[in-house]
């Protein structure tokens, strides 16, 4: 069974500060002024569940649409953490590709998320880059990677300098640490820095 782990697109929902704010205005409706329903969607590359490209840092590099789409879907590992220690990286499998931190619950979905949310230190993604040398993807519960006091957005930097997809605004709170298949591919946005994306997760049988 897969399990939705992306965030709803609503008025209610949580945006980083100075992001466009989601909005669906009704243009077409069905049987009052034509024959179907049909809504104009503004939002951001980087509203609700997203990917973040190299180009969303680093300008005039790689985009949405020069990533390899194997890096958004195939095997994954969901590491649940209570802190960013190092120690708790022992538990993530070396081979592991595609990489979830679960450390906020359900608080992406919480309108306030932006007070309270852990980010990632730039030394815990280091160790994971590390550790794991042929990581494609990294992705956490909540609506950025990085820690709220960083001037500089260093473990985007790390992770984006290596072309390794960031997958931020998961919903992790139903999931149990332990291995699954993701799907989390993004629109075929050409040549932009971003795209939302329908984050998804299957349990697997056993390790890869």
């Amino acid at each position: 069974m897969w399990l939705d782990i992306s965030i709803d697109f609503q008025p209610a929902m949580p945006i980083y500060p100075g992001d466009p704010v989601f909005k669906a205005t009704a243009v077409k409706i069905g049987d009052l002024n034509s024959r179907v329903t049909l809504h104009q969607l503004e939002l951001g590359t980087h509203t609700g569940t997203h990917v973040d490209a190299p180009e969303h840092v680093f300008p005039g590099t790689k985009t949405i649409t020069d990533l390899p789409i194997e890096a958004f879907i195939g095997p994954c590992f969901v590491l649940d953490v209570k802190t960013f220690s190092l120690n708790e990286l022992k538990r993530l499998p070396p081979k592991a590709e595609r990489v979830l931190i679960k450390a906020n619950n359900n608080l992406p979905e919480n309108s306030s998320w932006l007070e309270s949310y852990q980010g990632m230190p730039p030394e815990f993604a280091a160790q994971i880059i590390k550790q794991n040398p042929l990581v494609l993807l990294v992705g956490i519960d909540a609506m950025s990677i990085e820690e709220k006091s960083r001037s500089v957005l260093e473990t985007h930097q790390l992770f984006l300098a290596r072309d390794i997809v960031i997958l931020e605004g998961l919903n992790l709170s139903k999931i149990v640490e332990g291995w699954y298949d993701l799907s989390a591919l993004p629109l075929k946005l050409k040549n932009l820095d971003g795209s939302p994306v329908r984050a998804m997760l299957k349990k697997r049988d056993g390790e890869v």
